[in-house]
């Protein structure tokens, strides 16, 4: 069943997400919510409350072959590349 989120599951979630990055992951989660009907609208981030936790992910998302050749034309350039998604 269903366990609310405490500070204590916060805190190994959060050691799970640092775990992922440090493995050079992204993190997933997977959450739901049940409406009795489809909400109209929706204040900004009024959808995100209540939600359900189904899964934390861990994924690579390995660099593709052509970003390491833009990197350093960019620095050729005088650009400072700060991160690559």
């Amino acid at each position: 069943g269903a366990v609310p989120l405490d500070a204590e599951l916060s805190a190994r979630l959060h050691k799970e997400i640092e775990s992922f990055s440090d493995q050079g992951l992204r993190t997933l989660s997977v959450a739901y919510r049940e409406f009795a009907s489809r909400p109209e609208s929706a204040e900004e981030g009024q959808l995100e409350q209540g939600l359900t936790l189904v899964a934390l992910l861990g994924l690579e998302d390995p660099v593709r072959d052509e970003v390491p050749g833009a990197i350093r034309t960019c620095k050729r350039a005088g650009i400072v590349v700060r991160m690559v998604t």
